[in-house]
């Protein structure tokens, strides 16, 4: 039986961990949630005009905090680890990471409940676009919807979407586009490949966010290659407010 992608960026992850040196790396605040499924037709909601946030739930001051103090004192990619924080933080530390890094607090997903995101705002070429984390909140406690490592990164697209890139080897990559559903991503499209097939690699366009080939559909490497430059070219920019401005 194949492994899934989900299973082999794990335990690509968990090597990467050990090799750090980090001796001990605690478990999500809770696992990400991919459940519901969302036709690549559906319509998407117009995105809102950011407003400055003016009360920010306790909630999300405290992974804030949290960020601002890991980009402070430049925490390394094992330090950062062990609290929960995404390793990624660490392609922003070149320049001013107060400046580089940021956070938005607003509503993604038009249900009238805050989302909190941080990404990127300066730094490597591969940090563009970046997201680092995403959390809602949901019935009164925060909840961890994504948080961005090496082989298993989150981007903000046009639309108030997400793309997921992921990577356990070239025979096991998967590109995946995300709505939010208020409690986690909802699907929307997708192409990843699995496993080789006569020495070359096999494409398959998702049908659910399970990236296995029992559950796709079988297309060539150039309608894979079509998809995923335009799931690329859709990343964009939030308006994100810098570490820097950010006040207790």
């Amino acid at each position: 039986m194949r492994q899934s992608i989900a299973a082999i960026l794990t335990a690509a992850l968990l090597l990467t961990v050990l090799c750090s040196g980090c001796s001990a790396v605690r478990g999500p605040e809770i696992t990400t949630t991919t459940t519901t499924t969302v036709p690549s037709t559906a319509p998407v909601a117009e995105p809102k005009e950011e407003e400055p946030q003016t009360e920010i739930d306790p909630l999300y001051k405290e992974i804030i905090e949290k960020y601002r103090a890991a980009a402070e004192d430049k925490l390394s990619e094992s330090e950062l680890l062990e609290q929960d924080l995404s390793p990624m933080l660490t392609l922003c530390y070149d320049d001013d990471p107060l400046e580089s890094i940021g956070w938005l607090v607003t509503d993604l997903d038009g249900n009238s409940s805050n989302e909190l995101v941080l990404g990127s705002i300066l730094g490597e070429e591969s940090a563009l676009h970046l997201l680092f984390a995403v959390y809602t909140i949901y019935g009164g406690q925060r909840k961890e919807i994504f948080v961005s490592q090496y082989r298993d990164r989150l981007y903000s697209c046009t639309g108030r979407m997400f793309l997921e890139t992921g990577s356990g080897g070239a025979a096991n990559s998967l590109w995946m586009k995300f709505g939010l559903d208020g409690t986690g991503f909802a699907f929307i499209d997708g192409v990843y490949t699995d496993g080789f097939d006569d020495g070359e690699v096999r494409w398959y366009r998702a049908t659910s966010d399970t990236a296995t080939a029992d559950e796709g559909i079988s297309i060539s490497e150039v309608e894979a290659m079509d998809l995923v430059e335009q799931m690329e070219a859709s990343t964009t920019g939030l308006s994100l407010v810098p570490l820097s401005e950010y006040k207790a």
